[in-house]
């Protein structure tokens, strides 16, 4: 349909000027006709209309599918009728300076907004729809109040197109007496806009829906599910359609590309010709003897079984991939992803749990896939990376750097903002302000998670307490978004076992005893818990164990779970002159390029006439790919303590140890709802210590998540799983974002840029002053070209990030300069003694570190 069928476009109306291509300002009916554009090719994609074809008889409550064209066309209509509301004089006045409505004047219309005018338009003509289609068939009464709650959560969508997606409270506050679409049904009757719109056409008043909405909530847990699905989704390409179609005006710029399955089958030829793969392909398990030595057989045939197991079971959604460490599980993983993606998907999504990882394993991949172009399609997105750009011209990177008028700013900003990369590597908590986050922005790249392959490493790390909830959303998401997950882990909890449903779910590792019960693995690393048994055992007993470790000249990890502890343990031993060996220190504190110096000095210097200390906090756990010879670690959770493990002895090649000790209490650390740190399930505990020697984390996990049940689950306050149902059923999307929150907001730490000189692992450096000055430069003159705003920030906060380090809030600490809650100090150079942060000096200054 066009415009002109419900509103009176005898004048012309405008949806937006200024553009830097066209001379003429856009009409609504063009920009209407651009985003429909968007929508379609977007709906074209990799699983969107089977996403929503799944949605579609839950929604309406009608298995047989008699109303499916009237949801669809209700549905795209949203796209249709979104600016509708630009007809709004003031809007056309104002915003537009358009001079032909200088003389429309509507009674008690007084300000400029648009949504809550086109919300209001949709919810009129489409209720005057049902009600004709009401009259020609009998509609069941139930069904009935879906389908008007399914309008009246488009009317929100529409109504919430230029803001935050909070709570559907809002439309229902919106629709009562007094409320502004109330307010605009009462002007409607009395005809006040007639001289815009050719309705009121519904015969309802919009009052009579807050009770319609109120029956509604009488739902089974699969339409909530699908209902927040829906709405996120449709918010989702709506903000989208509306933004690209917007930028093409503005900037010329038509975007076609959304990542697609054919670069996702390049990459996968391109894996398969890299040397390790042709390594793997080139054992055959059939024809090999295992000698009982090479750690690679166990690796290979690992690999093969999940491969196997996968292909078996690609229809299946969520699959499990539970393998020891040091076994290859990130190029098994990459592997499983790719065979995934197979099965018609158009983009895999790559969870890691910390920033470090995400840089890791992206200098990993390109280590792996040997070719520039393949490394073009793989994106970084979290919050200390810069914007991939989009190059036009430039052929060489130096060229492209010294002619930035050739970026093609808006295109790499769209796909930033919608995660157009074929291949995204990105942290779980920038994975859960996509799935989860109410502000617009995150909800942006929502519709690209529909088609996609999820491979979420290290699942353990997320915050216990809301497990349930994570394996509920996994379990739908699959279902309505047409996913595909994949969860890898040494330490794997089964978290079926929480919502009670293992349909779908898939082991791909059959008999995992196999595995980690081989010698290779399970003895790979002694287990010493000597330390524990001591008694008033303290800092100084430790010191003088490691002391005498040391002797051995060999590589020696030790870990502690306070940042404090570490930094005065590393300060005793470099002062120690009886000490010989190398020591290091790797804290939260480092930087990516401090981290970047300990990693390669571990792996190519020799030490064996020195022997190596490093002395590191949580930070080695996961990823970190070093291999060391003895361990030492502060107890906290089981999955914690395995982690470490595997950074001894990887190879298998010599013997390895770990002493586990006890000094610093872990709950002070993982706070009271992390039930791992609970007595009965840390080290302390005899059955533990007896469960990680024998790698049973099922039997671990099992009296864990029985604790998660009783305490979380089943309570009948706010943190039950009941309460968190309703929040999902009644669209309360702040709720259920601040109940899905991964890391809880800290509100006792400030960030502060300590100005110095940088120099980089090629030998480049940094000038902190320079640096400062252009964040202080583009923030206070940013170029008009908003895309190339965002683009040219994102570079510079990305270098920021190396200067920035996070201390507890103190309001006299002595600065230079602040930008927002960033607080400079600009002789930076003085906190540091040999490149590393000196903490005491700082701390002088009146800025005391956060613990971890």
């Amino acid at each position: 349909m066009k415009l002109t069928e419900i509103l009176d476009l005898t004048l012309p109306v405008y949806a937006h000027k200024n553009s830097k291509v066209e001379t003429q300002k856009e009409t609504l009916q063009e920009h209407t006709d651009r985003c429909e554009k968007y929508f379609m090719r977007l709906l074209d994609k990799e699983k969107m209309r089977a996403a929503f074809e799944a949605m579609e008889p839950v929604l309406t409550g009608d298995t047989e599918k008699k109303y499916a064209d009237w949801f669809w066309q209700s549905m795209q209509d949203v796209i249709l009728f979104h600016d509708t509301g630009k007809i709004n004089p003031i809007f056309q006045q104002k915003a537009m300076e358009n001079k032909a409505f200088d003389k429309i004047i509507i009674p008690k219309l007084y300000e400029k907004n648009h949504a809550a005018l086109s919300a209001y338009i949709y919810l009129d003509y489409h209720v005057a729809q049902l009600e004709q289609m009401q009259e020609k068939i009998s509609i069941n009464r139930e069904i009935l109040i879906k389908l008007y709650e399914i309008l009246c959560v488009n009317a929100y969508l529409i109504m919430k197109h230029h803001s935050n997606l909070s709570n559907f409270a809002e439309f229902v506050t919106a629709i009562q007496p007094g409320g502004k679409l109330s307010n605009m049904d009462t002007q409607m009757i009395e005809r006040c806009y007639h001289q815009i719109y050719k309705g009121k056409y519904s015969k309802r008043s919009v009052e009579s829906y807050v009770g319609i909405l109120r029956r509604a909530k009488k739902e089974t847990e699969d339409r909530k599910f699908a209902k927040f699905c829906y709405t996120k989704l449709l918010f989702s390409l709506l903000t989208a359609c509306d933004y690209y179609a917007t930028n093409e005006y503005m900037t010329g710029t038509e975007i076609k590309d959304f990542g697609s399955i054919r670069e996702l089958t390049n990459l996968r030829e391109s894996f398969e010709k890299t040397k390790r793969m042709q390594a793997i392909r080139a054992f055959q398990p059939q024809n090999v003897t295992d000698d009982g030595k090479d750690i690679n057989y166990l690796r290979t045939m690992l690999f093969y079984e999940a491969e196997q197991n996968l292909i078996k079971n690609s229809h299946e959604d969520i699959f499990y991939l539970e393998a020891p460490t040091g076994c290859g599980k990130s190029n098994t993983g990459f592997n499983c992803s790719f065979h995934l993606a197979e099965r018609g998907m158009g983009k895999i999504i790559y969870v890691y749990p910390f920033n470090n990882l995400v840089e890791q394993n992206k200098a990993s991949l390109e280590e792996m896939f040997e070719g520039e172009d393949i490394l073009k399609r793989i994106a970084i997105v979290n919050s200390i990376t810069p914007i991939k750009r989009d190059e036009k011209l430039a052929e060489n990177h130096q060229e492209f750097e010294e002619n930035w008028s050739e970026c093609n700013w808006s295109k790499s900003l769209l796909d930033r903002q919608f995660l157009n990369y074929p291949i995204l590597l990105t942290t779980h908590v920038s994975l859960f302000q996509t799935m989860f986050g109410t502000e617009r922005e995150a909800i942006f790249g929502f519709h690209q998670l529909v088609g996609s392959v999820i491979v979420l490493d290290e699942i353990q790390s997320y915050k216990n307490a809301i497990w349930t909830e994570i394996m509920m959303f996994l379990q739908y998401f699959c279902k309505y978004l047409h996913c595909k997950v994949l969860i890898m882990s040494a330490t794997l909890p089964n978290l079926t076992v929480l919502t009670g449903k293992k349909d779908g779910v898939i082991h791909l590792i059959e008999n995992r005893e196999f595995y980690f019960r081989d010698k290779r693995f399970q003895n790979r690393v002694e287990i010493s818990y000597e330390l524990l048994k001591e008694q008033n055992f303290d800092e100084n007993a430790l010191y003088l164990h490691i002391k005498e470790q040391a002797k051995t000249k060999k590589k020696i990890l030790v870990e502690f779970i306070q940042k404090e502890m570490a930094y005065r343990f590393f300060d005793k031993l470099t002062s120690d002159i009886e000490i010989k060996a190398v020591v290091d220190r790797m804290t939260g504190d480092d930087n990516s390029v401090d981290r970047e110096k300990i990693l390669q000095r571990i792996k190519t210097e020799n030490f064996a006439q020195s022997g190596y200390i490093l002395i590191a906090t949580q930070v080695v756990e996961a990823g970190i790919d070093i291999d060391m010879d003895i361990g030492y670690k502060d107890i906290s959770t089981l999955d914690s303590e395995e982690q470490f493990i595997g950074r001894i002895n990887r190879n298998a090649h010599r013997n390895g140890i770990v002493f586990y000790f006890d000094l610093y209490p872990a709950k002070r650390i993982y706070g009271e709802n992390d039930y791992r740190v609970s007595e009965q399930f840390t080290l302390k505990n005899i059955q533990m210590q007896q469960l990680l020697i024998e790698k049973n984390f099922s039997e671990y996990y099992g009296q864990v998540m029985k604790v998660i049940q009783n305490n979380r689950n089943n309570a009948s306050d706010f943190i039950g799983i009941e309460t968190f149902m309703e929040d999902i059923g009644s669209l309360n999307f702040r709720k259920v974002m601040e109940r899905m929150q991964l890391i809880e907001e800290d509100q006792w730490r400030m960030s502060v840029f300590l100005m110095r000189t940088i120099v980089l692992s090629d030998e480049k450096t940094i000038d902190g002053k320079e640096l400062w000055n252009q964040y202080k430069q583009i923030l206070s003159k940013p170029p008009k070209d908003y895309a190339q705003f965002r683009v040219q920030l994102s570079e510079i906060s990305s270098k920021l990030n190396l200067f920035i380090y996070q201390i507890k809030k103190n309001s006299d600490i002595a600065y230079t300069d602040r930008v927002g809650e960033i607080y400079c100090i600009e002789n930076g150079k003085d906190f540091f003694v040999n490149d590393r942060l000196d903490k005491k000096k700082l701390e002088e200054k009146g800025g005391l570190f956060i613990d971890i």
